[in-house]
């Protein structure tokens, strides 16, 4: 079974949202984040994100970008602050 939900979540002064699905499935077990904003997908270099785990990293996203690893880490807090309320 997956949940579902919006998040909003602060980034360098501005707030965005985000389509979340959590998935606890055993075969499927994960986290996919989809993005709207064109200034996050260009930092990420996708618009979407497929996690293993709450506070892991995607494996198909671009960390060259310097802003790219503290944007997870902020989206990967706001889901974690979601999903413990």
């Amino acid at each position: 079974m997956a949940r579902v939900f919006t998040m909003e979540f602060e980034f360098v002064h501005h707030k965005f949202k985000a389509i979340v699905a959590v998935r606890n499935e055993k075969e499927q077990s994960g986290i996919h984040v989809r993005i709207f904003d064109q200034e996050l997908i260009d930092i990420l270099g996708q618009n979407s994100l497929e996690l293993k785990e709450i506070t892991g990293f995607p494996t198909q996203t671009n960390l060259n970008h310097p802003l790219a690893s503290s944007l997870i880490e902020t989206m990967n807090k706001a889901i974690l602050d979601h999903l413990l309320k």
